[in-house]
């Protein structure tokens, strides 16, 4: 069974941040897909926290894609939608792909149509959440 969880262990998050070439930060956060022993892709991702306490209606925070690793279309799907089901928990209006993000995350995430348009590196989550499931 494929399991797509955050990583909680620090050691294995620093060792992937490591592969990576990713600065570990508190803001930083890594999701595995794997089943038993065996990893078959990776999110990496910074939440941008900049809004006031209890104001869902001033919320400028977003998240910040820094690494995406993946054996195959469906994982990076899957682990992409994790990312974004995160951002509407936490009422986050944008999710961006960092602009040196690794060429193979950015194509994908370009390939299976998550960003906003062509030349950009944002997607907003609510007109993406509204077309989720159709």
């Amino acid at each position: 069974m494929l399991n797509i969880l955050l990583e909680e262990n620090k050691e294995n998050k620093a060792e992937v941040f490591k592969k990576a070439n990713v600065e570990l930060k508190e803001s930083r956060f890594l999701i595995k897909a794997f089943s038993q022993n065996e990893v078959y892709g990776y999110i990496i991702f910074e939440v941008n926290a900049n809004c006031e306490k209890n104001d869902k209606n001033n919320n400028k925070s977003e998240i910040t894609v820094l690494y995406l690793k993946f054996n195959d279309e469906a994982i990076a799907d899957g682990l992409i939608r994790t990312v974004l089901h995160i951002a509407e928990e936490r009422n986050i209006l944008s999710v961006k792909a960092f602009n040196n993000i690794n060429s193979e995350g950015f194509n994908i995430i370009k390939k299976l149509g998550f960003l906003k348009d062509e030349n950009s590196y944002e997607l907003k989550i609510l007109s993406f959440m509204k077309k989720c499931g159709n």
